[in-house]
């Protein structure tokens, strides 16, 4: 319609047209040009939405993107929050933080919109400093006829937003009834919260009736959410935390690019190297890979033995197809000095809903024990063709390991759970060198900084677990925040195989038990996990230390495995924070079971 008012008023008026006064060239009946529609619409606009930087930022990311979007040169940034690492009271550390990011944001051509995040004003004392510095965490602005609006999702309590800002939100929104466009920023993506699905209700109820389109971050990986005939973002990372897997995992660092037109934003997302199309992960799509991501599909089984010396064993590798479509499984394993897998590689194409195993004998040349050994890599590709899509592919790697089944004593004896450990004989559990060191590897230097040991018994009643701790400097006190502090993870899975060797011990899977000294509790007792009736655990401190001992029922584990348990799965680590370097490192007996180091059946047990 702008378009053909302008035409009359050129005709009228006898005015030049854009193209005559913008445009010169030599013209013919034929010209070396399509047409001279420019997309120069003056009510049309670009900016840029950036993401999480924090969550375990990584160093440069967030540097490397200001000067990504000078070269670019939007209109304006926008953030989803999650700016600075924050979690802590302590001012002069939050302002130190804020200091370093503005002077970052301060090296943009063009204006920056903060927009609060968990890790910006997650307590009273950052919110002040926040408000200090911003004014105030929720607001609203109108340019060139589009309404936007910033919002608090840690209006408190977390992962909320209060009465107050749904009035203001409702009050900006009355107040700009006829805006061509709103578009909504917050941290958090409302919409996918179940607990939290009332908050978003009565937002949504208030967005319906208008053109809209909603951006988040937070969850570091990247989706589009169609819903209703309106799209929803949650975004992946510019520097946070994440794996970069890559596009079909939604995990990469990018900025996106909205343009804006009278039909709606346009989205672009702008790696640091390259261009992606705002459906190049779409609900469809993240149910075909999610899985495979999840490395739920090409599974290596267990390669356990009863020796600590390693002659030879048999496993099977597993295929699942989760999809609607056939899937595609190429794999190989790679050379290895001392295994010998038959066979070595494998092409297949499973059905959908369909499972393939593939049993493997692995040889040896000499009998090694199994601590000599290094690991066995099977190397795979999954892939799923669409029609109207670029083909679904993703690639990862297993590793294999043999693994020495550790008899669970029987004790005649209960222990007192005092968190003393004088009702056990000894400790045999636990290394000198970690089989990973997470969090901060470089602030561990060695057994004399920081070690474990603990021991595993069993009667009909309970699985019990002791632990005791060494370390140089011990960290402790209620003044500090549980990051900043010493602590134990005791990480049990007692479902029955194939589950059990492949677990990641989530709180559907398995028990994962943080303790820290001072800390008792039962499952009713603790509010993140459920955890089963008659659960107990006691953590106390020592002079070097502390120790802990937890007592699993018996109850849940047979329920776990469908009859009388026989076997688990166990893993500990003792997370160890120094003051001198400000943060700490996570000692692990076994590799962490949700890292790529881990393999399966590690940490297996089996009652004696």
């Amino acid at each position: 319609m702008r378009t053909l008012t302008l035409i009359y008023l050129v005709i009228l008026l006898g005015l030049p047209s854009p193209t005559d006064s913008q445009f010169e060239a030599e013209k013919t009946d034929v010209n070396p040009w399509s047409h001279l529609d420019f997309k120069n619409d003056p009510d049309d606009f670009q900016f840029v939405i950036i993401t999480d930087h924090t969550g375990g930022h990584r160093a440069g990311i967030w540097a490397k993107a200001m000067k990504r979007i000078n070269l670019l040169q939007p209109e304006f940034v926008v953030s989803v929050g999650d700016i600075i690492e924050g979690y802590t009271e302590n001012v002069a550390t939050l302002e130190a933080e804020w200091e370093e990011m503005e002077g970052m944001i301060n090296t943009l051509n063009m204006p920056f919109f903060y927009v609060p995040g968990n890790h910006d004003i997650s307590n009273s004392t950052m919110l002040e400093v926040w408000k200090k510095r911003f004014g105030r965490n929720y607001t609203h602005f109108v340019y060139k006829n589009v309404l936007f609006l910033l919002m608090d999702s840690e209006d408190p309590p977390a992962t909320n937003v209060g009465e107050a800002q749904l009035a203001y939100m409702e009050k900006a929104l009355a107040d700009n009834p006829d805006v061509r466009w709103t578009l909504l920023f917050i941290h958090k993506p409302m919409w996918v919260y179940d607990n939290k699905r009332e908050t978003w209700v009565r937002m949504d109820a208030l967005l319906k009736n208008r053109p809209h389109t909603a951006f988040a971050g937070h969850r570091h990986r990247y989706i589009q959410n169609s819903r209703l005939g309106r799209e929803y973002y949650t975004l992946a990372t510019t520097g946070g935390s994440s794996d970069l897997s890559g596009l079909e995992a939604g995990r990469f660092d990018h900025v996106t690019w909205l343009t804006m037109t009278d039909e709606g934003p346009l989205i672009a997302n702008l790696m640091l190297d390259g261009i992606q199309p705002g459906d190049l992960r779409t609900d469809y799509t993240a149910s075909l890979t999610t899985p495979l991501i999840r490395r739920r599909s090409m599974l290596t089984g267990p390669l356990l033995v009863q020796n600590a010396t390693f002659d030879g064993g048999r496993t099977t590798i597993r295929i699942h197809n989760p999809g609607d479509r056939p899937l595609q499984a190429k794999a190989a394993f790679e050379v290895h000095e001392d295994l010998r897998p038959t066979p070595r590689s494998f092409d297949v194409t499973v059905a959908p809903g369909e499972t393939e195993e593939i049993p493997v004998e692995v040889g040896i040349e000499m009998n090694s024990r199994i601590a000599d050994l290094e690991p066995l890599f099977l190397g795979w590709t999954l892939q799923y063709d669409l029609p109207d899509h670029e083909s679904l592919r993703v690639e990862g790697k297993n590793r294999m390991l043999p693994e020495q089944v550790i008899g669970i004593d029987r004790l005649r004896t209960p222990p007192t759970l005092d968190g003393l450990l004088g009702d056990w004989k000894e400790l045999p559990l636990g290394d000198d060198q970690p089989a990973q060191i997470s969090q901060w590897r470089r602030t561990w230097q060695g057994p004399a900084d920081g070690r474990f040991r603990f021991a595993v018994g069993a009667d009909e009643e309970y699985l019990y677990v002791a632990v005791r701790t060494y370390d140089d400097e011990v960290v402790q006190g209620k003044d500090k925040s549980r990051r900043r502090k010493d602590g134990l993870v005791i990480q049990i899975d007692g479902q029955a195989e194939p589950n059990r060797s492949q677990s990641q011990a989530t709180p559907q899977e398995g028990l994962t038990m943080t303790l820290r000294p001072g800390e008792t509790f039962t499952g009713a007792e603790n509010d993140r996990f459920e955890f089963p009736e008659g659960l107990r655990a006691v953590c106390v401190a020592t002079d070097d230390g502390m120790t802990a001992e937890i007592a699993i029922p018996a109850a849940y584990l047979d329920a776990k495995q469908g009859s009388r348990w026989e076997t688990i799965r166990l893993n500990v680590s003792f997370y160890d924070y120094d003051t001198g370097h400000g943060r700490g490192s996570q000692l692990w007996w076994r590799p962490e079971w949700r890292s790529a180091r881990s393999y399966a059946g590690s940490g297996t047990f089996i009652r004696k």
